[in-house]
């Protein structure tokens, strides 16, 4: 009986990042245009 327990404390700590996400993730968000100009930056001068 200690699967269960194992897969709710995988849960809890899923849960736990989950929690910190969305910054990480509006600051990824908010720097994908960078990227993507950069990337096609990169890509106009490589053809």
């Amino acid at each position: 009986m200690s699967e269960p327990v194992i897969y709710l404390d995988y849960l809890y700590e899923a849960l736990r990042t989950l929690s910190t996400l969305p910054s990480e993730m509006s600051n990824l968000i908010n720097s994908l245009p960078y990227f993507i100009s950069i990337f096609k930056l990169s890509f106009w001068l490589n053809p």
